[in-house]
């Protein structure tokens, strides 16, 4: 279905619709321009579709608009202007479409935002300077009433996000909406250095700006009192680890990963506590337990532990196995795949052809397809792919998959999960 045949089927009394949630329904075309006619619509979420296009200024007309969720499309173009004119935003993810340009000035003007997501995208230039006094959340200032009486707020909406901040490894933060803090423009193509201002944001819980071209130092942390996850790896920072990021009290996650930073690292920055964190900066030089300096000691790949290295692996593990369970959560049936590989398009077809739908997740295209795929090794899927989970069940690979059709117990299983409604069998 398309959204211009949605907005037809709309039809009339829908001005005062609050919420517009249209999100993993397989919807094509563009984004209608006459949505403008919404003007109370708080929530827009349009997430995990086939929508192409750009962003229509005429959305300017939406103007009560607290929650918007355009990701994982294919959206393209630049940022459209029309974004300037929700004044009332909180959470805004464009994460993982096409959309390309610069980060225009007025990103860091909306004064109740609590969530920017931008990554997976194709964006370019500098992270632009601005008043990032302007945010309450992200400075940690007394909610306003603005704040306080708006829909999202009295409505308690819950999201999940996810979030990488540790090499490739996704996290999922499940939060109340207006409790989550942060911004990721992590996976795209900008370049310059990281404003000072970023790095001074007392309310900001995590910031994930890996996976870019981003070069200079990194100031003191020391404003970041309720920073939780820090991840720019994957970089071209340089210059000395700050002293002060041990002392930050509530976080949990590091990854300064393969930059160029250089110096010595003291035991009192705390680098124990974050496992793999500097891998890959070749320059830097880790203190022994006798005061010397030992760069042979810095991890090869973040994940490695200093000390107490099987604990940490185990630790690994699970974290990956944890990310295989997020991708397969409230899906009917997922395929773990590799796009080369003739046995995986053949378990596709073949489940295709009972009408299923399938989420497919083609590892050799993902940035943290080892890490799932070591995952699936772990759950005893030799060879890895395909794997096949239905209803959220890991069921196995080709050879299971074929047992349980030639026992006739395939069909009872996909339609259980909902992954079909009818079967026909001739």
């Amino acid at each position: 279905m398309s959204l211009k045949e949605f907005r037809a089927v709309m039809g009339e009394g829908t001005e005062e619709l609050l919420a517009l949630i249209l999100n993993n329904n397989n919807l094509s075309g563009e984004i209608q321009p006459e949505l403008d006619a919404l003007d109370s619509l708080k929530i827009l979420d349009i997430s995990n579709n086939n929508i192409s296009g750009e962003i229509p200024l005429t959305l300017a007309g939406c103007k009560s608009l607290e929650i918007v969720d355009f990701s994982s499309n294919n959206l393209s173009g630049t940022l459209s202007d029309a974004i300037t004119k929700w004044p009332s935003l909180r959470y805004l993810s464009l994460a993982h479409n096409q959309f390309t340009g610069i980060l225009p000035s007025w990103l860091f003007t909306f004064e109740v935002i609590r969530m920017m997501d931008f990554s997976g995208n194709k964006f370019s230039g500098f992270i632009p300077e601005g008043n990032f006094n302007m945010s309450i959340s992200y400075n940690n200032r007394e909610v306003d009433r603005m704040q306080r009486d708006s829909f999202v707020s009295m409505q308690s909406v819950d999201t999940k996000v996810l979030i990488v901040v540790t090499g490739s490894i996704e996290l999922s933060f499940n939060y109340i909406l207006s409790s989550m803090v942060g911004i990721d423009f992590s996976n795209n193509g900008l370049d310059g250095e990281v404003p000072v201002g970023l790095f001074g944001l007392h309310g900001l819980e995590y910031m994930n700006l890996s996976h870019n071209y981003l070069r200079g130092g990194v100031p003191d942390l020391e404003k970041m009192w309720s920073l939780k996850a820090l991840d720019l790896s994957h970089n071209s920072l340089s210059g000395p680890i700050p002293g002060n990021i041990s002392s930050l009290p509530d976080l949990t996650l590091l990854d300064l990963s393969y930059n160029s930073f250089s110096g010595f690292v003291t035991k009192k920055q705390g680098y124990k506590k974050f496992p793999g964190a500097f891998a890959g900066n070749p320059n830097l030089c880790l203190e022994t337990s006798n005061g010397g300096c030992d760069p042979a000691s810095l991890p090869v790949v973040p994940g490695k532990a200093f000390v107490g290295e099987e604990e940490v692996e185990l630790a690994q593990i699970q974290l990956e196995m944890d990310m295989v369970a997020r991708l397969v959560d409230q899906k009917p049936l997922v395929i773990f795949s590799k796009s080369s590989c003739c046995m995986s398009h053949s378990i596709k077809t073949f489940l295709y052809d009972f009408g299923a739908n399938p989420t497919v997740y083609e590892l050799d295209q993902l940035p943290n397809g080892q890490q799932i795929e070591r995952a699936l090794l772990q759950l005893g899927c030799r060879p890895s792919v395909p794997a096949v989970f239905i209803g959220q069940q890991f069921i196995g690979g080709t050879n299971t998959v074929m047992s349980l059709h030639m026992q006739n117990k395939l069909v009872p299983l996909l339609m259980r999960a909902k992954a079909i409604w009818i079967w026909n069998d001739k």
